[in-house]
């Protein structure tokens, strides 16, 4: 006689969260909504500059969320990640998610000329070579990047957040602006939720580093732009502005950037020296009159929730008031962005 046995109250293949170095404040935080710990692992780097990695408890059957945001270093973060995902197939895990928010070389995902390396497809097919179950990444610069894939995507937004912020400020006329064609339907989706008007900023890219913008579309007039964009690196976008308000908007200007990776030339168009830490943060600047001085500068960070679905649930944190005074703020490796916080107000700008 068959007799059916006891369903064991532990899952079958249990959650287990990991985190590699590019982020720790913020798979912390993580960890601390699921109410579990990071796993036991460790990232050593070598005297001859190569990257060794380690787990330090058996994941055999187990369901691996690995988080790892490949910002600056990028090839650094990279490789850690890929030896990680190795590491945990070698190790007989159930299932490897891979939570990646800035996902390398994703402005790499076409040939604009001849004889180029479609490198975003690279790294696509170097996580799916290695075992990775499934991809977890935030406002990714194209959307066909996750054609390049065979398994899984879940191609997230940070739209929710932003539109939330927005929302809940008491702005004059607002209007949505795409900084460029590429960015023209993630700025329609803001528009059509918030049920807002339409811009459109068309420019021509003359390099790596450089634009040139050509003309605005739409009824910019004694309205308060906001302008959507997936990531802010060079700051091409800072020199377009001036555009805006000669088509007739108003000065206080809004851009919501996902994905901040500010290089010098961004800070020295901003002219605020700010060092943050690396991982996915969200940027907000309100640009006020006087030939663009920048007065308001607020931090909206991921509080990154995963569920076994691999979905992600975000909220506000922190919001600073910088005033107009250059704050330089030196972030240490390991430092929490509440510290970061505690130190600008400290200064009492």
């Amino acid at each position: 006689m068959f007799v059916k046995k006891k369903e064991d109250s532990m899952p079958q293949h249990p959650l287990h969260l990991f985190s590699g170095t590019a982020n720790r404040p913020l798979a912390e935080r993580i960890a601390e909504c699921l109410q579990m710990p990071l796993g036991a692992c460790e990232t050593k780097h070598l005297p001859d500059s190569e990257v060794y990695v380690e787990i330090h408890e058996a994941i055999r059957g187990q369901d691996i969320f690995f988080i790892q945001p490949c910002s600056a270093p990028v090839n650094d973060n990279l490789m850690e990640l890929l030896l990680y995902v190795d590491a945990f197939r070698r190790a007989s895990a159930h299932t490897i998610t891979v939570v990646v928010p800035y996902f390398p070389y994703s402005r790499q995902e076409r040939m604009a000329h001849g004889r180029e390396a479609i490198s975003a497809r690279v790294v696509a097919r170097m996580l799916q070579t290695l075992g990775v179950t499934r991809v977890v990444y935030v406002d990714i610069h194209a959307e066909a990047t996750q054609g390049f894939f065979d398994i899984p995507v879940d191609p997230l937004s940070a739209r929710k957040v932003f539109i939330e912020y927005f929302e809940n400020k008491d702005l004059e006329n607002p209007i949505i602006v795409a900084p460029d064609v590429g960015r023209a339907k993630l700025a329609g989706r803001y528009a059509e939720v918030m049920g807002l008007p339409l811009a459109l900023m068309h420019k021509r890219r003359l390099s790596h580093s450089e634009v040139e913008n050509s003309h605005v579309v739409g009824d910019l007039k004694d309205k308060t732009p906001i302008v959507i964009d997936d990531m802010i690196a060079g700051g091409s976008i800072l020199t377009q502005l001036n555009a805006l308000v000669e088509a007739g908007a108003r000065p206080e200007i809004y851009l919501a950037i996902t994905h901040p990776i500010l290089l010098p030339t961004a800070l020295a168009a901003v002219g605020l020296l700010l060092l943050c830490f690396a991982g996915v943060m969200l940027l907000l600047r309100a640009l006020k009159p006087d030939r663009f001085s920048w007065r308001y500068l607020v931090f909206t960070s991921f509080a990154i929730l995963l569920l076994c679905s691999g979905y992600i649930y975000y909220r506000y944190v922190h919001k600073v008031d910088l005033g107009t005074a250059a704050v330089v703020i030196t972030v240490k490796q390991g430092d929490s962005f509440s510290s970061i916080v505690d130190r600008l107000y400290d200064q009492k700008v």
